[in-house]
């Protein structure tokens, strides 16, 4: 570039860089380091010529800085080597040491550099620096562990000076754990250096978006500028190199880059203007420019934080899947590959353009061959495959092109066995919360290599993770396939209360809008299910609770509606009468509990039982009179013949002791024998034998009570 700036005695190199290639660092020759650089990224989306170059060179080294850059150079060979694919793992050790020679060769080059000439902030320089470092950030940190932290010190080593001043002093290992290494700078240094560092993260993808945005005439030039600056501000916040950075920093990054906080109240208005511009403008760009609605897509993903656009955005899309494939599977055939991504590429935009997913499959099969072919598609289907973060965007896309296929050519190269296998391991990382894999539970559940017991499988692995806005799918799944084990499992994944609370949800809405009998009767019956065996285990423990039911369910309109549209069936009529028994019971008990509770004998002395004396203290009246008769009449509805399982009797009648207990006045002599014979008889347990016995009690209570009247009388 025109402006870089040439240090006196250094010979400036020009090495020009093909359109559309990564980046590579040369570590310099003899007394000179030389950095071509160019931005991938502006070739990408159509914002650079065919070639472009820019060189940044320094004045020569002294001899400390000489012997510290062979020793620099050979490690960095080193761990270059144990990067290939096959060698492992570069050790922590070897990393270590490259770092403090990174820090050492960064140290003893400014001492021996030639000052900064006059005239501040060099345009050119920070440029290729901020290209560079997306390079580094978007090419290496991915990878393995290890690769980020000495590709990253290395560009510290090439651009320090930008930043004014020295490398932070806490870089090393040990460093990260607290302690500060000999020679460090301040802590006010460190902030300065930070500050200057993001800022030029911020410049490098601040450039791309507004050369992406820009690449089309839907966007104004300031409109995109603005998104632009929106969007580097929800990646500098988000992304997780900034928390690289911060372990090699040793203490937290400052976000405060300037220009960069006050766009946070913009975020909302400019999102609406990229998502309004995808909106308007997507239909007409797949057909006629596909590159730019592809880059669009995944910039709009990029603003919502998702990894696989962030690793999009300076190489080709194309480029990344391949590379990964080819680092993770070596055995695949690099054109074969190339041909089923441009495949996927199509198959994943959807649209009239799925029909080009037995080409993909046709593709993927040739590609790997038949002896690979078996660990090729696993890998592909397996939730914690390298394509996983890739391909779970439109997982439901993708697994309706691998249904949708000749599964023939599956079972050809996998065997029944390990395609099912495949398929059931795929489902496992499911999560039903989303659209997609709501999507790929309906293919894979369909599939004809999972099969019955698949498909069983499949949804017992889903069903753990639904929620309500997934009820209407998982029943309509259970519904196709004939599934009657579903109104069982589908209770038990949810729970009572989230079946309580899901009446309110658009999974009872929508049984009751489809007024599909059979699938209401499921859906209730599971409820009953769950409530009755509830009651029986509260009826076993006299002190466990026996509301199982919160009040919202006896209150919901949707229930009530529910019970109106489907009267005859079995679960809803028990569920109705229950929560009618409940409520009644619930108000009678809040009342009874309040402030000013009523005096149940009155102040004229004792009352024939069942009735009130006269109101004195305008606590009583006709609602505690009409609550207490509805709290009558739930008890001995549900006692009456039909009402209730029999073996539900002994909990409903618990819930009466309270009231016995209280002498609430709710309950006559005739209304206590009742009571007492509705008792279940044989062994009833602690439970039974104490509501028996509170049963009895209240009789000789009120014995001795009608004595009393009688010979005052």
């Amino acid at each position: 570039m025109d402006g870089a700036r040439q240090d006196a005695g250094a010979e400036v190199v020009e090495v020009a860089v093909p359109a559309g290639c990564a980046l590579s660092f040369e570590w310099g020759r003899g007394a000179e380091i030389k950095t071509a650089a160019l931005s991938s990224a502006a070739a990408a989306f159509g914002g650079g010529g065919a070639t472009a170059t820019a060189t940044v060179s320094w004045g020569a080294p002294d001899e400390d800085c000489r012997k510290s850059l062979v020793s620099l150079s050979q490690l960095y060979t080193k761990l270059k080597r144990s990067l290939q694919p096959g060698m492992g793992r570069p050790s922590g050790k070897d990393i270590d040491r490259f770092v403090e020679e990174c820090i050492r060769y960064a140290r003893a080059h400014l001492d021996s550099s030639a000052p900064e000439q006059p005239g501040g902030h060099d345009d050119a320089r920070t440029e290729v620096a901020a290209l560079e470092l997306m390079e580094v950030i978007f090419t290496t940190f991915h990878r393995r562990k290890g690769f980020f932290p000495y590709a990253l010190v290395a560009w510290y080593t090439r651009h320090c000076r930008l930043f004014g001043g020295k490398p932070p002093g806490l870089l090393s290992n040990g460093d990260v754990k607290g302690t500060r290494s000999k020679g460090g700078n301040s802590d006010e240094e460190d902030r300065e250096f930070w500050t200057r560092f993001l800022r030029l993260v911020a410049l490098g993808l601040w450039t791309q978006a507004r050369q992406l945005l820009c690449s089309h005439p839907a966007w104004e030039t300031q409109d995109a500028e603005d998104a632009a600056l929106t969007i580097v501000n929800n990646i500098m916040l988000r992304r997780p190199f900034m928390s690289g950075c911060s372990l090699l920093a040793g203490d937290s990054l400052s976000f405060e880059v300037e220009g960069l906080e006050a766009l946070e109240a913009e975020h909302g208005r400019w999102l609406g203007v990229v998502e309004e511009a995808l909106r308007n403008n997507l239909p007409a760009w797949r057909h006629q420019l596909p590159d730019v609605s592809l880059y669009l897509e995944l910039f709009l993903e990029l603003v919502s934080g998702k990894d696989h656009a962030l690793r999009s955005c300076t190489d080709s899309w194309h480029q990344y899947v391949v590379a990964s494939l080819l680092h993770r599977y070596p055995f695949f055939d690099a054109d074969g590959l190339c041909g089923v991504v441009d495949a996927s590429q199509i198959m994943m935009k959807g649209g009239a353009a799925r029909w080009e997913s037995e080409t993909f499959l046709e593709e993927f099969m040739r590609c790997v061959g038949a002896n690979e072919g078996t660990a090729a598609l696993m890998a592909v289907l397996s939730p914690r495959a390298p394509l996983g973060p890739w391909c779970r965007v439109h997982l439901g896309t993708l697994l309706e092109a691998l249904m949708g296929c000749r599964w023939e050519a599956v079972e050809d190269a996998l065997g029944l066995s390990a395609a099912e296998h495949a398929c059931l391991e795929f489902a496992s990382g499911l999560c039903p919360s989303t659209v997609a894999d709501r999507t790929a539970m309906v293919y894979l559940t369909e599939c004809p290599v999972t099969g019955m017991r698949g498909a069983e499988r499949v949804m017992d692995s889903a069903m753990v993770k639904i929620g309500d806005p997934d009820i209407p799918t998982a029943v309509s799944i259970c519904d196709r396939l004939g599934l009657a084990w579903s109104r069982r499992n589908l209770c038990a994944s949810l729970g009572i209360k989230q079946l309580c609370e899901g009446l309110y949800g658009s999974g009872l809405r929508w049984l009751l809008a489809g007024g599909n009998r059979r699938l209401v009767e499921w859906f209730m019956d599971g409820v009953a299910g769950e409530v009755q065996e509830v009651l029986r285990e509260g009826a076993k423990h006299f002190d466990v609770a026996l509301d199982p039911i919160p009040e919202l369910l006896t209150l919901s309109p949707a229930f009530e509606a529910m019970a109106a549209a489907f009267p005859s069936l079995p679960p809803l009529a028990f569920l109705h009468r229950y929560a009618k028994f409940q409520a009644a019971l619930s108000a009678l008990s809040h009342a009874l509990a309040g402030p000013q509770a009523p005096n149940t004998l009155g102040p004229q002395g004792p009352t024939t039982h069942g009735q009130q004396g006269p109101n004195t203290n305008g606590t009583q009246g006709p609602d505690m009179e009409s609550l207490r008769a509805a709290a009558k009449s739930a008890i001995l509805g549900m006692l009456e013949p039909g009402a209730c399982p029999e073996d539900l009797r002994l909990a409903v009648l618990h819930r009466a002791v309270p009231l016995l207990e209280g002498d609430c006045g709710v309950f006559g002599g005739q209304d206590v024998w009742a009571l007492l014979r509705a008792v279940p008889r044989g062994p009833e347990g602690p439970g039974g034998a104490r509501l028996r016995r509170v049963l009895l009690g209240s009789v000789a209570r009120m014995h001795a009570d009608d004595m009393g009247v009688a010979a005052a009388r």
